[in-house]
């Protein structure tokens, strides 16, 4: 198969996109487990260290909230094709790094059953995170290809902005589920 048809193919992106995230997540969560494991027997690697990513305030879990948060989420994805691609990797990498590293945080003290039961109804809002990320991967590169003559094919931009309204309709059910069944 030529390397031409593989970046034409959408799934190829999508596989891509997956993978970034899944990657992410185990690593940080390995990395978090480890610390953990540590910290019990008394040698600390980060004594002086914090894990704060978080910017937000998050007192408020309102749909409308939750929401607008998610769809700014995709949207910058969709920006990042400005970037060539580049964006929505490292923001796939934060994103899974950081749940990855929630989930060890929080195993220890809770178990598993209860991260299991209240992180479920948040995994409806990665199906638009990773889909969209592979969208704007696909555009990126497509855009770089055309910018440096590689390539010459036609995209259908209107697919996407369907896309972009099913992921939107997805965030705005994910909003629900976490407003209203996971809190």
């Amino acid at each position: 198969m030529k390397v031409e048809s593989l970046i034409l193919k959408r799934s190829t992106y999508v596989y891509v996109a997956s993978i970034v995230y899944v990657c992410a997540f185990f690593f940080f969560l390995n990395q978090g487990m480890w610390s953990e494991c540590y910290e019990t027997n008394g040698l600390s690697l980060e004594s002086n260290m914090s894990f704060s990513l978080l910017k937000d305030d998050l007192s408020d879990f309102s749909l409308k909230n939750i929401f607008l948060t998610n769809e700014i989420y995709i949207i910058k994805n969709y920006l990042g094709i400005i970037s060539f691609g580049i964006y929505p990797i490292v923001m796939l990498i934060y994103n899974g790094g950081f749940f990855g590293m929630f989930v060890s945080a929080t195993i220890p003290n809770t178990g598993t059953t209860f991260v299991v039961l209240h992180t479920l109804p948040h995994s409806f809002e990665l199906v638009p995170v990773i889909l969209s990320s592979a969208d704007s991967l696909f555009l990126g590169v497509h855009l770089a290809c055309r910018m440096f003559g590689f390539h010459r094919g036609e995209v259908c931009y209107l697919n996407y902005i369907k896309n972009f309204l099913l992921y939107t309709i997805i965030i705005a059910i994910a909003a629900f589920f976490e407003s209203y069944i996971s809190l």
